[in-house]
């Protein structure tokens, strides 16, 4: 020890200096400066599967966590369409998911990325079936299904809430024309077919304006220029003597059936009550009351009405 005291006191009496590494410190923080705070994950509890109704709204209920992500939440299909958005509160979400399609359909819900929470993503299925109608009922499910019996070219007495005679009417000549069970109520069957059908076709073209009665199916089109504008449940003669053939309106408002058109004869179309699902009338159309005041004043003296099995 006094050998080492000597040695340190000699070489700084020759003037050497002798330095120590010294420790590393951290910088004094600048109180001005902020730092940034590091984002949480949010996660998203969703159902495997939720319940839709076709052509209207299923319910999609989500947990939130943690309930400070108060961001934008999105669902989506499987190709990345928006259907619905929402934002979360208090932990919680709730999104009504239209259902375009029958069955099940994958979804995805987004969880969007804010100063605080990162993004996330999730994945649920709902599965969309048909309500049951019958006349008499309301459900927000008869206004969209009374448009996209029209985007198919049937005859829709109006847009409403409730499922009236009229409307059994319109889903009777679909059925009809579909060759489906004739209910007048939308059931698992005619869900099913409505989901896949595409628009009315004509037989027969040509230019102007023309009405077609198909006695096989029980139906009757309104015709312009080979596009189907309208069609229509109605019942022809009981016994099949309802004339067939390519005819001409001779005649409109004679005698004492309402709206009555005849081309041969007494042979014509009118309306009438009831209009059941098989033919019925003594030779005549039978078309439902409601209906009647369309094709009369869209038909003149001279169009041409085709009548074929």
């Amino acid at each position: 020890m006094r050998l080492l005291v000597s040695t340190l006191a000699g070489a700084v009496s020759a003037g050497l200096l002798i330095t120590a590494p010294m420790a590393a410190h951290a910088a004094e923080p600048d109180p001005t400066a902020t730092s940034p705070t590091a984002q949480q994950p949010v996660q998203i509890t969703a159902p495997e599967r939720f319940r839709g109704r076709y052509l209207a709204t299923g319910t999609l209920r989500l947990a939130v966590s943690p309930a400070a992500y108060a961001g934008a939440i999105e669902v989506t299909d499987w190709k990345g369409q928006p259907l619905a958005q929402t934002t979360a509160d208090a932990g919680q979400a709730v999104l009504k998911v239209p259902a375009q399609r029958l069955g099940d359909v994958r979804l995805r819900i987004n969880v969007t990325e804010t100063a605080e929470f990162t993004a996330a993503t999730a994945r649920t299925v709902m599965n969309s079936k048909g309500t049951r109608l019958s006349p008499g009922d309301r459900s927000p499910v008869v206004k969209p299904l009374l448009r996209k019996l029209k985007q198919l070219n049937f005859l829709i007495p109006g847009v409403g809430s409730r499922f009236t005679r009229a409307s059994s009417d319109v889903v009777m000549a679909f059925q009809k024309t579909h060759e489906l069970r004739r209910t007048g109520r939308m059931n698992a069957e005619t869900w099913q077919t409505l989901a896949k059908a595409r628009p009315v076709k004509s037989r027969y073209s040509g230019n102007g304006t023309h009405l077609e009665i198909d006695k096989t199916r029980q139906i009757m089109m309104l015709v312009r220029n080979g596009e189907v504008k309208a069609t229509l449940h109605v019942s022809t003669g009981k016994t099949g003597n309802t004339p067939e053939g390519r005819f001409r309106i001779f005649a409109k408002g004679i005698g004492y059936l309402y709206k009555f058109m005849p081309f041969l004869g007494n042979y014509g179309i009118h309306g009438y009550v009831p209009v059941p699902k098989q033919p019925a009338s003594a030779g005549c159309i039978r078309e439902p009351m409601w209906a009647a005041d369309y094709f009369y004043n869209r038909s003149r003296v001279g169009t041409v009405v085709h009548v074929y099995r």
